[in-house]
């Protein structure tokens, strides 16, 4: 069976395309062509101006997008009702993370420790460390967009950034 793979990497630069082989598994594999197609400066500079700009999700549900692959996970074929999942997420995320601050000041670390989850752990604690890191990226994440709405102030103390409910 014959398959064209495409790819344009985090460098914008550039668009690659490899016709490949594969037999009766994926060891058995032939690279029968490869070309790259370099992109004219005028792109790069437009590609590099979305990518720096904030994506907002009411934006991309406007697409008209039959088939969304992401980097990670299955396709994605209702890219709308995906798009509203993630909205109803995060605003669970924020009324949470909003709460965890009503009564006290923590940093991103102790937010994160307070927030559900659905790892399988008896306790913070026994959170793999992995996931301690992904964990407090997504609950950094939701304060900073907190504190970019005024709904929480970050101060530095003793070295560290405790927030705290506006």
């Amino acid at each position: 069976m014959l398959w064209i793979g495409l790819l344009s990497g985090t460098s914008a630069d550039a668009a690659d395309a490899a016709l490949v082989r594969i037999g009766e598994s994926l060891r058995d594999l032939t690279l029968i062509a490869f070309c790259s197609l370099g992109f004219p400066e005028s792109l790069r500079k437009r590609i590099n101006g979305v990518l720096q700009a904030p994506v907002d999700l009411r934006d991309l549900a406007k697409l008209d997008v039959e088939l969304a692959l992401p980097g990670h996970r299955t396709a994605i074929e209702d890219c709308r009702g995906r798009i509203a999942e993630l909205k109803e997420h995060h605003r669970r995320r924020l009324a949470e993370v909003m709460a965890i601050l009503a009564d006290r000041s923590a940093t991103a670390y102790e937010v994160a420790s307070k927030m559900t989850w659905d790892i399988v752990a008896k306790s913070w604690q026994d959170f793999p460390v992995v996931q301690k890191w992904f964990a407090v990226s997504e609950a950094a994440a939701h304060l900073y967009y907190l504190e970019r709405r005024e709904k929480i102030v970050v101060e530095e103390r003793d070295g560290l950034l405790m927030c705290s409910a506006a």
